[in-house]
């Protein structure tokens, strides 16, 4: 689960991948960013401004992350399309 409230401004969905240590991020755009291990395979995601909804578009793993989000009642804007 989230260590906070979908309303606050960020929220770090992260391990992804528990134990791997950050080496780098990468930011998708204002509101997510990609948190990468040595390996360069994502480790973890933060999201800001979740209480306007989260798009989902070019994130790790999105079904899960959807997963997580819509139990903690946050919004949903876009799924990727396959």
């Amino acid at each position: 689960m989230f260590p906070c409230s979908p309303l606050s401004p960020s929220l770090p969905v992260g391990h992804l991948r528990p134990g791997v240590a950050y080496a780098f991020g990468e930011d998708l755009d204002t509101a997510r960013r990609i948190d990468y291990g040595a390996d360069q395979r994502p480790i973890g995601v933060e999201l800001l401004n979740v209480s306007a909804g989260v798009t989902l578009a070019d994130l790790p793993d999105p079904d899960e992350i959807a997963r997580l989000l819509v139990a903690e009642g946050v919004k949903v804007l876009s799924t990727p399309t396959r």
